[in-house]
């Protein structure tokens, strides 16, 4: 339901969508979609992350360097690091924070 509410709204979307699917004192689950050429700006997280895609295709890029993820890749993102998310293809993404 919140994956299929994902896509209905970013359908009029100018940039990504985003929804927590779970959170609790110590961990949050949230999926980010994504229109080709979209980008999630600059910004930090204030604990440690993981972003993992479910479809499609993304840059990471964090601090001058880019990773390439496909679906079913993910990386970890240290707390307080600048990064960014460039969409090469419509995408949907589930990030993890928290212990």
């Amino acid at each position: 339901m919140v994956v299929q509410e994902l896509l209905d709204k970013l359908e009029t979307s100018t940039k990504p969508v985003a929804r927590v699917y779970f959170k609790s004192d110590q961990f949050k689950i949230i999926f980010i979609a994504f229109k080709a050429g979209m980008v999630l700006d600059q910004h930090t997280a204030a604990m440690q992350s993981r972003l993992m895609v479910l479809e499609g295709q993304v840059n990471y890029i964090q601090e001058g360097t880019t990773t390439l993820l496909n679906a079913h890749d993910y990386i970890d993102i240290p707390p307080h690091i600048i990064h960014e998310v460039h969409s090469l293809q419509d995408s949907l993404c589930m990030l993890t924070q928290g212990h």
